[in-house]
């Protein structure tokens, strides 16, 4: 990936760099914390599958994230698409993520919609569709 241009900006890079971009999008809302959504991708390893991939990432979040509880357990939507949903924090700061892992070949893409728990749940039905509107290319 010698190469790389966004919309924004171009940059040349040294022989096998790695793109690990990830998107963020701030939704429109009145307050002060905007829903966002996070668009990254991964490649999946090798011997692993969707499932194994979106469990190992369920793992790493109930053990980063301070007082996570699932909401919504891993679910198949569509052979290559899982989707979950859980919160995490406290108080004020309390989060409510919805997450989605779709695989497009080799790459997983882990789109995540991030709404606070007080005050922001109005906003669910925007973030989830534009959440549903993702389509890897």
């Amino acid at each position: 990936m010698p190469s790389f241009e966004s919309p924004y900006f171009q940059i040349e890079l040294p022989p096998e760099t790695v793109d690990a971009s990830s998107y963020c999008f701030a939704l429109p809302a009145a307050g002060r914390f905007h829903p966002s959504i996070v668009v990254k991708f991964d490649d999946l390893p090798k011997g692993q599958n969707l499932s194994d991939y979106a469990a190992l990432q369920v793992k790493k979040m109930e053990a980063q994230l301070k007082n996570f509880k699932m909401l919504v357990p891993p679910q198949s939507d569509a052979p290559d698409q899982i989707s979950l949903s859980y919160q995490w924090g406290a108080n004020d700061s309390r989060f409510r993520q919805y997450q989605n892992f779709r695989q497009y070949g080799i790459r997983v893409f882990i789109v995540t919609g991030t709404l606070l728990e007080v005050g922001g749940l109005q906003y669910a039905t925007m973030l989830q569709g534009a959440m549903r509107s993702f389509r890897p290319k």
